[in-house]
């Protein structure tokens, strides 16, 4: 029997096939960064070196060793993670990110069951563990590894926070856009699209203002403590209002 659309409760033949899913995601993009591995250039070499310079301690600087804001920090932070257990090792980065990837594809899955019932969910996890694009992106150091599983796991609480209506939800939905936010700049676009989103869904369904501005509200919030370091961070150093990176600007026009 088909899940209704909107459970979250899983039983012990869904968890089977989200474990399955996750084995056939896994091994393929295993297979992918042992046998094809990637030195990282341009933006990957970029990511390394800030990375390599954080898990040393000599803070988030650029290639003169000088504080930098040109990238935002969530990315490198997630590298220096991995560097301060097995030191600057592009392949066990490389086989972490292959795991996350794994993940993303149940993720993908849930979602599927979140709004469309089981079969949808496993066809998409399925989709998800073998489409190429996203089995080849970890053998790359870039941050659409992180971005990914942030912005389908914040899909999945925005489902989640738009039906239920709890603060547990809203809250950690905006834990989750805030950390997109610091991984990939653009991810600003993702929050408003959904906190956009929760407004028009509300009033459509004549949800009680208070309960509906309690998770509208919960969400900035939360996107706002989480981005408040770096800011605070770029203000101190440079004197001027950045919000997340210099390289935002650019970002977002192209």
């Amino acid at each position: 029997m088909d899940t209704q659309p909107g459970s979250f409760i899983l039983n012990k033949q869904q968890g089977v096939t989200l474990l399955l899913i996750f084995a056939i995601a896994f091994g393929i993009r295993l297979w992918a960064v042992t046998a094809y591995p990637a030195e990282p250039v341009s933006d990957a070499a970029d990511y390394h070196r800030l990375a390599t310079g954080l898990a040393g301690g000599f803070g988030y600087v650029n290639a003169d060793g000088l504080p930098t804001a040109w990238r935002p920090p969530g990315y490198p932070l997630f590298l220096a993670a991995i560097y301060l257990a097995t030191g600057p090792d592009v392949s066990a980065a490389t086989i972490v990110q292959a795991g996350l990837g794994s993940v993303t594809a149940i993720l993908i899955a849930l979602l599927g069951f979140l709004v469309a019932g089981r079969r949808t969910g496993v066809i998409a996890g399925l989709l998800a563990a073998v489409y190429p694009a996203f089995f080849w992106l970890p053998r790359v150091l870039f941050s659409e590894n992180v971005s990914l599983f942030l912005t389908v796991a914040a899909l999945c609480c925005a489902v989640m926070a738009a039906r239920n209506r709890n603060w547990r939800w809203a809250l950690l939905l905006g834990l989750l856009l805030g950390i997109s936010i610091l991984v990939r700049g653009t991810n600003l676009m993702v929050a408003a699209l959904i906190i956009v989103g929760f407004v028009v869904a509300f009033w459509k369904s004549r949800v009680p203002f208070r309960s509906a501005a309690s998770v509208v509200l919960l969400t900035i919030a939360a996107i706002v403590v989480v981005m408040a370091p770096v800011t605070i961070r770029n203000y101190r150093l440079f004197h001027r209002f950045i919000p997340l990176a210099n390289q935002d600007g650019v970002t977002f026009y192209s």
